[in-house]
């Protein structure tokens, strides 16, 4: 590597941000392949991943870290702050020791918006981006959100670190966090990408699934993520380092819908085998297996509140099912409740509705009943309306009932806002969408997900993703950005709210 070179002794160069995070990779992938082989979990976990030793052994400057790689006992969500942990407290080391070491280096004062001044040494020959490393685990922050101004210039991580500000009694530098607004997408060629909504920009590029990756759960809040595809594996990402830090093995399950609470560390998934999974995130486990009977439908979409142990799963065969998680039951179902499959699901808990999408075209609203405090089964839904706006199968479905809009997207092409503004708080339908938008050129809308404070929207289309202004005046003037990085349809994605979820 040529970046943050570490030499070790033969004149040899490497990047050991980058061999962390292989080293990461394959210690992930490692668990699978030590699992497959042996039942015996414990002698498993107590065996070294021969290659990346391997690996670690050519390079003598990496021996003395290795002893930190082994085996941990930790798993799920864990193991993933102390993965992150360890690659922000290895980098940050890195370049601490290097910068102490050189003779040259001196004190730089560094002070952030809120006017806290902290120090540190910096080395004669240091890069901008190495100083964010420092500063960026002193404060405590993303790296990828820090922001270094110097003379009411912003610095490049590229550029060396300003001379005038090393060894100045006074801070010369002003530290920024500047918050990123972000979407993370998964496609059909495997791979998933973070990227930076307002500027475009692809921030990391992720791959370890070995097919198409068709679902996904994002915590924005600890930029984690977890996602399924059709090679029966589920993963855990770290959205800060761009790593995967767990996988849990499938069989048989391929999760191609997921829904999380990561509050209580919950998720649950559906699959061609009929069956709900819920697993513990903490632990990355199984424990629970709902339905799986021949009799049962096979659950394309998911909408879960686990405060109530309630989820609802809209099925191939176009029935809308209350499953009781406590329980492990049925609560209800709506047989036939679209003419083909659901294809999509909007819950707001607290309002008891549920917005529907169809393969028949169709959106419709549902009231539901709290379970809780009742003797008996809980009734079932009551539809309050039904309209077919959409030419062909509804991919996705957005509501918010606070500001009395609806979002649906079609393989048909367009995005249409609803307004549900009205006397009955949108039990009433609307008469007709409030903007129509179009990707361009036209192409079916794959999945969808929307920012509701910024009124912005984010859509796949074959290769691409479209981020579109809802407040637009026109549709020709509404898309913002055009995402390529994609080699394949995108077939999931999630976007960051720019005001956290109350």
């Amino acid at each position: 590597g040529e970046q943050n070179p570490f030499p070790d002794g033969n004149g040899r160069l490497y990047d050991p941000a980058s061999i962390l995070r292989i080293k990461a990779d394959l210690s992930v992938e490692y668990d699978e392949i030590a699992k497959r082989r042996s039942r015996d979990s414990l002698t498993a976990r107590n065996l070294e991943p021969p290659v990346v030793g391997y690996i670690w052994s050519c390079m003598p400057c990496c021996a003395p870290l290795w002893p930190k790689f082994r085996r941990s006992s930790t798993r799920g969500l864990a193991r993933a702050q102390e993965i992150r942990d360890r690659t922000v407290n290895d980098r940050n080391l890195h370049v601490q020791t290097r910068w102490c070491s050189d003779a040259a280096s001196e004190e730089v004062q560094v002070t952030s918006m809120a006017g806290e001044v902290r120090s540190l040494r910096v080395g004669a020959d240091a890069s901008v981006g190495e100083v964010k490393v420092r500063l960026a685990a002193m404060a405590d922050i993303p790296e990828m959100e820090l922001v270094l101004i110097s003379r009411g210039r912003r610095l490049n991580d590229d550029d060396p670190f300003p001379k005038e500000a090393i060894g100045a009694g006074s801070p010369q530098t002003t530290m920024v966090r500047v918050r990123r607004r972000r979407a993370l997408s998964g496609s059909h060629d495997g791979s998933l990408i973070l990227w930076d909504v307002d500027s475009g920009d692809s921030l990391h590029t992720m791959r370890g699934h070995g097919d198409a990756v068709v679902s996904l759960a994002v915590d924005w809040a600890s930029r984690r993520a977890l996602t399924g595809a059709h090679d029966c594996r589920m993963k855990l990402w770290d959205l800060d380092h761009g790593i995967c830090v767990g996988t849990m093995t499938c069989i048989g399950h391929p999760a191609f819908s997921i829904a999380a609470d990561w509050a209580s560390g919950r998720a649950l998934t559906s699959s061609w085998d009929r069956a709900l999974k819920v697993w513990d995130l903490k632990e990355f486990e199984e424990v629970a297996t709902l339905g799986g009977e021949p009799g049962n439908s096979v659950a394309s979409c998911l909408a879960l509140d686990w405060p109530s142990a309630r989820a609802i799963g809209g099925g191939y065969d176009g029935d809308l099912t209350m499953w009781d998680l406590e329980g492990k039951t049925q609560a209800w179902s709506v047989v036939e409740a679209h003419d083909g499959k659901v294809t999509a699901l909007a819950a707001i808990w607290a309002a008891q509705r549920v917005l529907s999408g169809g393969q028949d075209g169709f959106l419709k609203l549902w009231s539901i009943a709290e379970a809780r405090g009742q003797p008996g089964p809980p009734p079932e839904p009551t539809l309050l309306w039904s309209m077919r706006q959409h030419r062909l199968q509804v991919s996705d479905v957005a509501l918010n009932l606070e500001i009395g809009r609806a979002v649906s997207a079609s393989w048909d092409g367009a995005l249409k806002v609803w307004d549900l503004t009205g006397e009955r708080g949108g039990d009433k339908p609307p008469v007709d969408p409030a903007q129509t938008l179009q990707p361009e050129p036209v192409s079916g809308v794959t999945c969808m997900d929307v920012d509701w404070s910024a009124a912005c929207a984010i859509g796949g289309a074959g290769k691409h993703l479209f981020v579109w202004d809802l407040e637009a005046r026109s549709a020709s003037s509404a898309i913002r950005h055009v995402l390529r990085g994609h080699q394949d349809a995108v077939s999931c994605v999630a976007l960051e709210p720019s005001r956290p979820p109350s």
